[in-house]
């Protein structure tokens, strides 16, 4: 990963290294979480929504 000449060194710029590589699949499985702890949020949003109005319709009977 180190080299001693830093200029010379082609591992953010060759896409097939062993680091990007690594890099790329950290960012999507970063992403998929994030957006899975999204839509979870939102699901408990719209769960307690209808619960509050299922339970408001069942007090009018």
């Amino acid at each position: 990963m180190f080299s001693e000449n830093p200029k010379n060194s082609d591992i953010f710029s060759n896409s097939n290294s062993p680091l990007n590589e690594m890099i790329f699949q950290l960012m999507i499985s970063a992403m998929l979480l994030i957006f899975g702890i999204i839509i979870f949020i939102l699901g408990m949003v719209i769960l307690l929504v209808d619960l509050k109005n299922y339970q408001a319709t069942k007090r009018k009977f």
